[in-house]
Order: structure tokens, then sequence, then C-alpha cells
């Protein structure tokens, strides 16, 4: 009788310690505003897919949220994103969130030993749509330049996991 309240004690105090480790928020951004007071949160996680590294940003600005998009585009791609372009974010359960960018990108282009076109999309996002993905989780980004170029980009479980831990950062902050 013993041994298994000890044993019961044991798993109860590892379930709380591991589910506060787990709530360890890393913020890219921590700040005040200066004129709301509200906090201004950026949560950060880079993603590699087919060799490429995709920053995947989850921002919140005085109850407002965004997300946000950085890849790097080997060439110059003669592309401008219309504000209003759509992108589409595949959850766990396959249901889809369709995202519009609320401006305006244009490629940043570097010229190094070659050539390449930077894109840092930004999306609108709703809390709604942020809590889903925190219910689901992510699995995958299609990412709209043109009629003719995307940007797919698959999300493995693990990162799917941390992706979630960053929308509940945000949410619970």
């Amino acid at each position: 009788m013993l041994k298994k309240i000890i044993l019961i004690s044991s798993i109860l105090l590892l379930t709380i310690f591991t589910s506060v480790v787990a709530q360890n928020c890393k913020f890219k951004t921590n700040q005040k505003d200066p004129i709301t007071g509200k906090k201004v949160l950026t949560t950060e996680n880079l993603v590699r897919y087919n060799g490429i590294y995709y920053s995947i940003k989850f921002n919140s600005h005085n109850d407002k949220y965004s997300f946000e998009l950085h890849f790097t585009r080997f060439g110059k791609d003669n592309v401008v994103l219309k504000k209003g372009t759509i992108s589409y974010l595949k959850l766990g359960n396959d249901s889809i969130i369709e995202l519009l960018t609320n401006k305006e990108i244009v490629p940043i282009y570097q010229a190094g030993s070659h050539v390449t076109s930077e894109y840092i999309i930004t999306y609108d996002i709703s809390r709604e749509e942020m809590e889903l993905i925190l219910e689901n989780g992510l699995s995958f980004i299609r990412a709209v330049l043109s009629e003719s170029i995307t940007e797919n980009i698959e999300i493995k479980s693990k990162k799917g996991e941390k992706i979630k831990q960053s929308v509940s950062c945000i949410l619970k902050n």
C-alpha cells in the first residue's frame, strides 16, 4: 500500500514538474508598448525543410495577433506579393486556415557569391485561429508567391509541438 502511494505521488510530482517546465516561454521580443502599456510579444521557431530554413513567428501586439514567415530563395524573384495574397496553414486534423498578407511584400535582394530573394511575409491571424493551431498543431504551410510559385513547408511532429508551445505562450501572456 505504501509503495502504491509513493508511486502515485511520484507520478503526480513528475507530471506537475513536466508541465511547469513545458510552459517555460522564450520570447524573441518581450516589451511594453510605450503608448498603451500592453505587452508586445514575439516567439520564433526555425524549421528546416528541403535544405531551406524558415523562420516562423507568432506576434501579439495590443491584443492583435500576427503570423510571420521569413525565408530566402535562390535567384532573383521578380515577385511582389500584393496585400491580400492568400497562404494556407494545414492543421494536424487536416483542416485548413487561410491567411491573407496584411501589406504588400517586396523581396529583399542579396548579392554575394549568388543572388537570393528574401521574403518576410506577415499575416493577420485571429485568436480563434491561434487556438485552433494550439489545439490541433500545424503540419504544413503553403505560402503562395504567385500563380506558379509556392513555398511548401512540411512541419515534422517534434517541431509542431514546439510551435504549439509558442502559440500557447503568446495566448497566455
